[in-house]
């Protein structure tokens, strides 16, 4: 995943890349991190979509990886809001979930993210 990912996004030229990281699991959170800073990626982590909205709006980043589960905002209202924003609807948004069913892709694309399944560790 991590390396079809960041070669993906490689072509931008934004040395370091900012990389915003949402995942309510501490777990998870802390792999994407620490994967993507050894890399030499600047990320930015948060653990819940309030936050994630609260740093977006403090430095916008250059891509946004988010979870679709969590407690309060989930990963599709977050997804939502920022390409209903025009300061941040131009920023590649790709959720990161084990969820692998037809309507989450659905439902994915139509709030305006990308789904990487089977990526959640």
């Amino acid at each position: 995943m991590t390396w079809r990912l960041m070669s993906a996004f490689d072509s931008l030229n934004q040395s370091p890349f900012d990389i915003l990281v949402v995942d309510d699991s501490h777990a998870s959170l802390k792999l994407l991190v620490s994967i993507l800073g050894k890399a030499g990626y600047r990320v930015c982590p948060a653990n819940s979509g309030e936050l994630a909205l609260r740093s977006v709006q403090a430095k916008l980043p250059s891509l946004i990886l988010l979870d679709i589960k969590m407690p309060g905002l989930d990963g599709y209202e977050v997804c939502m809001r920022l390409k209903a924003d025009e300061k941040t609807r131009s920023i590649p948004v790709v959720f990161t979930s084990a969820l692998d069913n037809e309507a989450d892709h659905v439902k994915g694309f139509e709030v305006g993210g990308e789904i990487r399944h089977g990526h959640h560790p």
